[in-house]
């Protein structure tokens, strides 16, 4: 049943839809499902901050080392480019910035920042994505590339007009390299 309708005076209590709850709530715990599980830590995350002094920081420097590919959750969207990710396999919870994009700072263009960042939650927010590494800063923000359902994230939010390329002095390109970017 998709939906209920609550006809005028009537008790919810009474209804068809509430019984059907009832005994779909009972099922659940009659199977011990999930909540219902005597076993109900193995449902919880357990996780570190990677700001936390017990992560150990070389995990994620062999990542950037190896140029590894690593699955990970969009948690919470800061702003277009900047997110709370979840990364399962070292059961962390840290902040990225997109590589190369840019996006115009809330007090000049709050509309459309905050459109960009809905749209960021609409195509990646609670989903599996794959995230390249490659830096780390001194607030142990990460610097990565994201791919998504819908490709690349950077790629989506410079089509969309939410951001522009953007590239700082601390770069890990040559200069060749980043004119040729710059005429892009």
């Amino acid at each position: 049943k998709v939906g209920h309708v609550q006809k005028a005076n009537e008790s919810i209590y009474k209804t068809q839809y509430w019984s059907d709850l009832q005994d779909a709530e009972s099922d659940a715990k009659a199977k011990s499902l999930n909540i219902w599980s005597n076993e109900g830590s193995k449902h919880k995350r357990s996780f570190h901050n990677i700001t936390d002094d017990a992560f150990d920081m070389n995990l994620i420097k062999k990542i950037i080392e190896k140029k590894e590919t690593v699955n990970a959750i969009i948690e919470f969207v800061f702003s277009p480019s900047f997110f709370v990710v979840y990364i399962p396999s070292l059961k962390v919870y840290t902040k990225v910035n997109l590589r190369f994009i840019a996006i115009l700072n809330q007090g000049k263009e709050p509309v459309l920042y905050k459109t960009g960042k809905a749209f960021v939650e609409r195509i990646a927010l609670h989903q599996d994505i794959k995230m390249n590494i490659y830096g780390i800063d001194e607030s142990k923000v990460l610097l990565v590339d994201i791919e998504c359902g819908k490709g690349s994230l950077a790629g989506n939010i410079l089509k969309e007009g939410y951001g522009k390329i953007f590239i700082n002095n601390n770069s890990p390109f040559t200069n060749e390299e980043l004119s040729l970017m710059k005429t892009y």
